[in-house]
């Protein structure tokens, strides 16, 4: 190959790693700044409540309650047996704590901006910061739901997996997917207002859309190609 295209690929590969690690050290720099809006962000969801902090249990607990009583005891449906457990709750639960931290900070993070207004324009101001404060408060609940999910399998099985060890790995992959989303939406409703309502109208086709609830076999014959990019969302 021509030496002179692999030093042009070379530079383009080493200015983007630069660019990014640039970006990253950016949005790092202010870390008391973050501090100080994600402690806010908390104070300001639960500040003035009886139950404080303690509806970040409430919420999921609910919802994981609501759903088992319909899909599991209603419909009967059950775990296939390659997910590991036979507990539809159990399942459930670690099917919807990350989809809970996504949502929720996706949701929130669409109007992040539009919500600081007088803070964007009178001062100068770092907009990225906004979606990252929104997903680190965020992580502080989901990070509270995993606990009790770690709590409820110690008592439903006995042990812990040797895949808790990828915990470090899942959050990376979580926070990272879920941060860039949530600066494409922040960015994106500045300037079309109705990006929020479509939003929640994705998430609620995404959520029902994705196979934790039903599995192939309850798909009509001529629909498994179907079912094939819908599991692509899981």
């Amino acid at each position: 190959m021509n030496p002179e295209v692999e030093a042009v690929k070379e530079s383009r590969g080493a200015g983007a790693l630069d660019n990014t690690c640039h970006f990253l050290q950016e949005n790092v720099r202010p870390a008391g700044l973050i501090r100080s809006f994600v402690i806010r962000d908390l104070r300001a969801r639960y500040i003035g409540s009886f139950m404080g902090f303690f509806w970040s249990v409430i919420h999921p607990i609910v919802l994981l309650v609501s759903y088992t009583f319909v899909f599991s005891i209603i419909f009967g449906l059950r775990p296939r047996p390659d997910t590991g457990t036979t507990s539809f709750p159990l399942f459930l639960f670690c099917s919807i704590l990350p989809w809970l931290f996504f949502q929720d900070t996706l949701q929130r993070s669409s109007t992040v901006v539009i919500d600081n207004t007088s803070l964007v324009t009178k001062t100068l101001f770092p907009t990225e910061v906004l979606p990252l404060t929104v997903m680190l408060a965020g992580l502080v609940n989901h990070l509270i739901g995993f606990a009790i999910l770690l709590i409820v399998v110690i008592f439903s099985i006995g042990k812990i997996s040797v895949v808790i060890l990828f915990l470090p790995v899942y959050l990376l992959v979580l926070m990272m997917f879920t941060l860039g989303l949530s600066w494409l939406v922040a960015s994106l409703n500045v300037f079309v207002r109705d990006v929020s309502q479509v939003l929640s109208v994705i998430l609620t086709f995404w959520f029902w859309f994705t196979p934790i609830f039903y599995t192939a076999e309850r798909f009509p014959p001529g629909c498994s190609s179907c079912y094939a990019g819908i599991r692509w969302l899981t």
